[in-house]
């Protein structure tokens, strides 16, 4: 149940994003903290289930600076964390500054916010 709640979580995350690459080369790219044992069968199940390609890059530290050098021209659709301040450093070295679809722009007025997901048992 947690690996299909998973792909489930997966697929809405970059159906939500609009991602253009994702729809035009069947491929979606992530970059990751998390040990390849802990997720690659999600993203097996995931490329099953939607037939789209999961290419993951996988870093114990330095993802951080790997996002900052790529700038605009990096690869990566979607970051894994481990934890919030490894995604609030994300967020304030290399997010903020970058341009955010208008129409997601009123969700939030400090542009502050995350999606969140409780499961039912």
């Amino acid at each position: 149940m947690f690996k299909k709640l998973l792909v489930i979580w997966l697929g809405l995350i970059i159906g939500l994003t609009g991602t253009v690459s994702v729809s035009q080369a069947g491929e979606v790219n992530v970059y990751s903290y998390r040990k390849p044992k802990l997720i690659d069968p999600m993203f097996a199940e995931f490329t099953k289930e939607t037939g789209i390609k999961v290419n993951s890059v996988y870093a114990k530290k330095g993802m951080l600076e790997k996002l900052q050098s790529e700038g605009r021209n990096s690869p990566a659709d979607l970051v894994f964390t481990v934890d919030i301040g490894r995604l609030s450093d994300i967020h304030m070295q290399v997010l903020h500054n970058q341009s955010i679809a208008s129409d997601l722009l009123g969700i939030s007025p400090t542009s502050t916010w995350s999606q969140r997901a409780t499961g039912l048992v």
